[in-house]
């Protein structure tokens, strides 16, 4: 009879032992899932905060001999690309407590969340569209200055072939310049690339006349240089 007792004394210490670890274990898990989605709206935030500020220090870092207009503009593409591909998954329910989202109030978070990742995407697309237009600008500014740099000193007939191969330089460089054809700056290089070739065809011909001593083609090659000049100038302002 004695044993019988003690079994049952025995039965019910565990039971109050189990109820206890679970008494414990949901305060536990209560707790943890509070501190997770009072959480979840500072560390979407926050991460909104840091890229736009790592945006904004970018375009505030000052040009020096070393750095130049293209590395900047490189950086902040590279800022801009990071925003218009950002991960989604940050606005993820936080694990074991994800379908606690089903509270109205713990939705709107995540649809909060998706919100500011959706903003945060479009301002780095449309920085990264500013960006390559402006980068894209700078590269054929240097590459035509180079050109005009070599060929400026061509009034004699002699010079002519030098600078005949300094647009071609030029045009062959531009042809390295790749951009996507949907792009915003595919028009402005296609443009460009026309007008330099029309250079080169000048400069060609303008050595070929004096080559053949004519005359008529000289003119004609020197009107066409006047005028190819003109649209390139006409495509910078």
């Amino acid at each position: 009879m004695k044993k019988i007792v003690r079994l049952q004394i025995n039965r019910k210490q565990l039971g109050v032992v189990v109820g206890s670890l679970l008494l414990i274990g949901l305060i536990g898990y209560g707790v943890y899932a509070w501190l997770a989605w009072s959480g979840y709206q500072d560390r979407y935030q926050s991460h909104v905060s840091n890229t736009r500020t790592s945006l904004s220090k970018t375009f505030e870092k000052k040009l020096t001999n070393e750095y130049r207009a293209a590395d900047k503009m490189n950086d902040i593409l590279g800022v801009a690309d990071k925003m218009a591909t950002a991960d989604y998954r940050r606005c993820d329910p936080p694990p074991l407590v994800g379908w606690l989202e089903v509270i109205g109030q713990l939705k709107n978070q995540v649809g909060l969340c998706v919100q500011a990742i959706d903003q945060i995407v479009q301002e780095g697309q449309e920085v990264e569209s500013a960006a390559e237009v402006i980068l894209l600008d700078h590269q054929i500014a240097d590459t035509l200055r180079v050109a005009a740099d070599k060929s400026k000193n061509s009034r004699e007939a002699d010079s002519w072939p030098k600078a005949h191969e300094a647009w071609v330089e030029a045009a062959a460089n531009l042809k390295e310049l790749d951009r996507d054809e949907r792009s915003t700056t595919s028009s402005l290089l296609t443009r460009t690339r026309g007008a330099v070739e029309q250079i080169v065809a000048a400069w060609a011909s303008l050595v070929e006349s004096h080559e053949k001593n004519d005359e008529l083609q000289y003119e004609d090659a020197k009107g066409q240089l006047s005028k190819s000049y003109q649209s390139l100038d006409a495509l910078r302002q």
